[in-house]
């Protein structure tokens, strides 16, 4: 599995090989696909990219994804001429 992050662009490509079943039976079934795919998510730009993280466990991809700090309002301080 390759997960990538480039530009604001999130791919992810895997491969799944199949899986030959050793047995004569003389019959088959194939209970999952197998072949390879990619997906491309494009992010916010209120997503912290610096930050990005991936974990597989288990046979699940967990991507975290943190937002930027929003930039505090400031107030000015505007004098009243009269």
């Amino acid at each position: 599995m390759w997960v990538t992050l480039n530009e604001h662009k999130w791919v992810i490509l895997r491969e799944r090989r199949g899986k030959h079943n050793g047995g004569n039976e003389g019959y088959h079934r194939l209970e999952r696909g197998y072949g390879s795919f990619v997906r491309c998510f494009s992010l916010p730009e209120t997503v912290d990219a610096d930050n990005v993280g991936a974990a597989y466990k288990n046979g699940v991809l967990t991507i975290s994804m943190p937002k930027k700090e929003v930039a505090k309002p400031r107030s000015i301080k505007v004098e009243v001429a009269g």
